[in-house]
């Protein structure tokens, strides 16, 4: 009969142990799901170990990363600042301490009177009688220690509550520094990225401001260009003119004047007579010879016959002077171009066949003009040397010198494009210019 009545008080006891160890799983549990940070979660399981466990005041550290020092990170009950006496332990000192280093859980009833309890005043005067700790391992690696005091003794059974909560505590300890490492490398990477994009931004304007000061350098030179094309026909103009009216009247004067004086000294000197006539040989050749640069310089036929008739008297002088045999050939229903159109095909026409006779070394030369889907199409053909390996179109650039340039320049102004490409053999030009007809205004 006395053994059931001391059985039955025990059993109470072993059933409110299991409701409280079940209420403070119960509670830490939602503590470690619920709580924000690692600060949130730490204190609301010290609140939930003074609470259920009717401790004075509980605590929990955390490790460093140097692994030296434990680190007070929440505290509840009678004491609750973080930034106290014991907010930072050496692992190995004081009772937390060896804890620590030892990695063993431990729990007494004996506070006063304690070594490890280094100031006996204070615990005397708070009326703490027990205390209990438990260090806080993941996979045998430590993480932390939590501990408690309290004023009244602690069953031996404290110290197994504390063990099932610990290895949820340390998971949750190793967790939310897991996720507050990946928030501070995410932030770390985003700051990163903003730097990396800022630079970015600032090379992309740097490069705009260049592209754009690039661009209006070009546009500077090609306006300069197109400007000296310009002045240049208009000055080849003044000069025909000039030879043409000034020079060639001065020399068909002084033909004349020789004329007469060589009249005269026929009978009476027939010595002078003869000087006199090769004078008049020399200035008709002297006229012949103006006249050709005139025309060359600005052929009046391109104003008053068109384009076919002023390539036709050019080509043939070409093939007189240079002995290259040039098959001309215009469509017939081309008609009369925008003066500057046939000027343009003029002078490409002219700078090809210059570059033919001075570098390509062919005996002939073939030109086609035609009209095409709304276009003019020019082609100049030779059967020389052509784009020779290591020779680049920049090459051929450099050699043709400031003529090329002139007709990219000429085509590019009038909207249209040029080729310039291998023969098999010699070298083809082809320029395709946008076909405006010749008007009452610009005739």
């Amino acid at each position: 009969m006395a053994t059931k009545q001391q059985s039955a008080p025990s059993a109470a006891a072993s059933l409110e142990e299991r409701e409280r160890l079940a209420a403070l799983q119960a509670s830490i549990g939602v503590a470690l799901i619920e709580a924000a940070t690692l600060p949130e979660m730490l204190r609301r399981c010290a609140e939930s170990i003074v609470g259920v466990l009717d401790a004075a005041f509980a605590r929990v550290w955390t490790l460093s990363e140097d692994g030296l020092m434990l680190e007070l990170r929440a505290s509840a009950g009678m004491y609750q600042r973080i930034d106290g006496t014991h907010s930072r332990v050496p692992v190995g000192q004081f009772k937390i301490g060896k804890i620590a280093k030892d990695r063993t859980p431990v729990l007494t009833n004996a506070v006063i009177g304690d070594p490890q309890i280094h100031d006996q005043e204070w615990a005397a005067r708070e009326g703490l009688v027990a205390f209990a700790g438990h260090p806080l391992l993941v996979d045998d690696r430590l993480v932390g220690v939590m501990a408690l005091f309290s004023r009244n003794p602690l069953p031996a059974a404290t110290l197994n509550s504390l063990a099932v909560v610990a290895n949820a505590v340390a998971l949750g300890i190793e967790r939310k520094t897991s996720e507050q490492a990946l928030i501070s490398r995410n932030a770390e990477l985003l700051r990163i990225q903003n730097e990396l994009e800022s630079r970015v931004h600032e090379r992309t304007a740097e490069l705009e401001l260049q592209i754009a000061e690039r661009k209006r350098f070009e546009d500077s030179l090609r306006e300069l260009t197109s400007r000296l094309l310009q002045l240049q026909d208009e000055e080849r103009r003044r000069i025909a003119r000039e030879l043409h009216d000034s020079a060639g009247q001065l020399l068909a004067a002084l033909s004349m004047n020789i004329s007469k004086l060589n009249r005269v000294l026929q009978q009476s000197n027939p010595e002078l007579h003869e000087t006199t006539s090769d004078s008049m040989a020399l200035i008709e050749q002297l006229s012949t010879e103006i006249r050709t640069l005139s025309y060359l310089l600005h052929p009046p036929l391109l104003d008053e016959s068109g384009l076919a008739s002023a390539l036709s008297w050019y080509t043939d002088g070409l093939s007189t002077r240079s002995k290259i045999s040039v098959d001309l050939q215009v469509a017939a229903d081309l008609g009369r171009l925008h003066p500057d159109l046939e000027t343009a095909i003029f002078r490409i026409v002219q700078e090809c066949l210059t570059n033919i006779h001075r570098h390509s070394g062919s005996p002939t030369a073939a030109i086609r003009i035609a009209r095409e889907n709304g276009d003019v199409r020019v082609e100049v053909a030779d059967q020389g040397g052509g784009l020779v390996a290591g020779k680049s179109r920049e090459n051929l650039k450099s050699r043709a010198g400031v003529g090329l340039r002139g007709m990219h320049e000429r085509v590019r102004q009038l909207g249209g494009t040029l080729e310039i490409c291998d023969n098999h053999p010699g070298t083809r030009v082809i320029a395709v210019l946008p076909f405006v007809a010749r008007s009452e205004e610009s005739a």
